[in-house]
Order: structure tokens, then C-alpha cells, then sequence
């Protein structure tokens, strides 16, 4: 109900959590290590490819992409 009275589903609110964690690790100099796929599954996404999708529609850019930018970003002096 509490989402309701704000327009949003639980699962679309869910959804957002998962994405904005995935985010901020794929941003995390300490979480380089971890392959795509491992950190899709990591924030509770049943595939890569869903991952991606759901990423690309909220971001407007690939996880790849996103976390390259954040890696030259972090690089620079």
C-alpha cells in the first residue's frame, strides 16, 4: 500500500535497488574483479542478458560501457 500511495510497485522499486547497487559496484575500483555475469547475479538478476537490458534502459549505455567510463574517470589525475 505504501507504494501505491506513491504510484510505484514493489517490484519496480526492487528493480531499482538491484540496478542502482549494480551501478555503484561496477563503479567500485574493488569490485573490478568480478565478471558481468557474476555481479548480475551478485545484485539478483536470473541472467546477463536481463541484466543488461534493465541497465541499458535506466543508464542509456551497456554495463561494459558504464563501467569503462567509470574506470577512466577514476584514472584520471
Amino acid at each position: 500500500e505504501l507504494f501505491h500511495e506513491h504510484g510505484q510497485h514493489i517490484s519496480d522499486w526492487i528493480w531499482q535497488r538491484r540496478l542502482e547497487t549494480a551501478a555503484k559496484r561496477l563503479a567500485d575500483p574493488g569490485c573490478r574483479h568480478l565478471s558481468l555475469g557474476t555481479l548480475a547475479y551478485g545484485c539478483g538478476f536470473a541472467s546477463q542478458a536481463h541484466f543488461s537490458r534493465r541497465f541499458k534502459d535506466k543508464y542509456g549505455m551497456a554495463p561494459s560501457e558504464f563501467r569503462h567510463l567509470a574506470d577512466r574517470a577514476i584514472a584520471k589525475p
